[in-house]
């Protein structure tokens, strides 16, 4: 009995774009708000998906490029607040690193061996990290993929080992792996839709492909496992054995346009002394105000003797982030440590 060949239908496949925004999209949920950093770790797929099936290099340029450019453009939304043209034109610049991304992944197409296409696509999405972080000057470390897990405490107790690198380079494998399921799962349906008798659609799902299909499951579930354990050990263990302290962490969410507005420099202050000694009813170790949060020149300005007398009369250690002025024009960024 023979089996008659469909013609395949419209597929995602056919939508590289539209995956590049869906990847985007995962990796902008991934970050607050809302903060759902689980995403992280399929967030790729997608992207990884329409890379498999791209028509030509441009097409994968221009899918890695999209991806980056609409997540940068949110993610870094707060640049905003600095200037509209370093806002536009850092989402410009960032996302040439998903486009290189995008190169690696499709020249990998090529290989035959499945572990080192996974670990291909691990190592370059380490690589560009690295890259757009690392850069000299134009260096920018905003939301490495790593970062998302930061609600998970086990999880990113793996980044005392590997660092933010290593646990993004575990992230991006997970992806990978998935990914070259998906494309394995896809191969063989596809030969099975087209095989001319089911004698020959039989050998398209073979034990062999079934064993590396299962490897590839249990591997997905020991990266994300193991870390895990590893957190949760390590935490327990930090329970028993460390010190902890008590920390107010002080926010005036003062906002930017009115920062550096002289005439409300001592309105300003007010917001962060009346905070702290709101939170000295928490007990704390100590107070840390945001950077740059005391309105002048900590070693220069009158209002610092306020600060200083809150500190003594609460008995209160603070942390003060502050502008630092030496000579006429030498302004640094500075954090002043108050032993109250």
């Amino acid at each position: 009995m023979t089996m008659t060949k469909v013609s395949q239908s419209t597929h995602f496949k056919d939508h590289p774009y539209i995956l590049a925004f869906l990847t985007s999209c995962l990796l902008i949920l991934c970050f607050p708000a809302p903060s759902t950093g689980f995403l992280g770790w399929i967030a790729l797929i997608p992207l990884l998906y329409s890379l498999r099936h791209a028509r030509s290099e441009s097409q994968a340029l221009l899918a890695g490029y999209l991806a980056g450019f609409m997540f940068f453009l949110i993610s870094a939304h707060w640049f905003t607040y600095v200037h509209f043209a370093a806002w536009t034109a850092t989402a410009l610049f960032e996302a040439v690193f998903f486009m290189l991304f995008a190169w690696f992944v499709y020249h990998a197409n090529g290989f035959r061996s499945r572990l080192l296409r996974i670990v291909w696509i691990a190592a370059a999405w380490l690589t560009v990290e690295i890259l757009r972080a690392e850069i000299p000057v134009m260096g920018f470390g905003w939301n490495l993929l790593a970062y998302s897990q930061s609600d998970y405490l086990p999880l990113i107790q793996s980044a005392s080992l590997v660092g933010a690198y290593g646990l993004g380079f575990l992230m991006a494998l997970v992806n990978a792996c998935v990914a070259e399921m998906i494309g394995e799962v896809e191969t063989v349906e596809v030969c099975v839709r087209t095989a001319p008798d089911r004698a020959s659609a039989a050998k398209c799902s073979d034990a062999r492909f079934k064993a590396g299909l299962t490897l590839m499951a249990v591997l997905v579930v020991m990266l994300v496992a193991v870390p895990i354990l590893h957190g949760q050990r390590r935490l327990a263990k930090s329970d028993r054995e460390s010190p902890s302290i008590r920390i107010s962490l002080i926010q005036g969410n003062i906002p930017q346009e009115l920062k550096w507005n002289s005439d409300i420099r001592d309105k300003i202050l007010d917001t962060y002394l009346k905070l702290t000694e709101i939170a000295q009813y928490d007990q704390p170790d100590i107070a840390i105000w945001p950077e740059a949060a005391f309105p002048g020149y900590f070693n220069q300005d009158e209002n610092a003797d306020k600060v200083h007398d809150l500190g003594h009369r609460l008995q209160l250690p603070m942390l003060i982030g502050s502008c630092h002025l030496e000579g006429i024009d030498a302004a640094y960024n500075s954090a002043y440590l108050l032993d109250g």
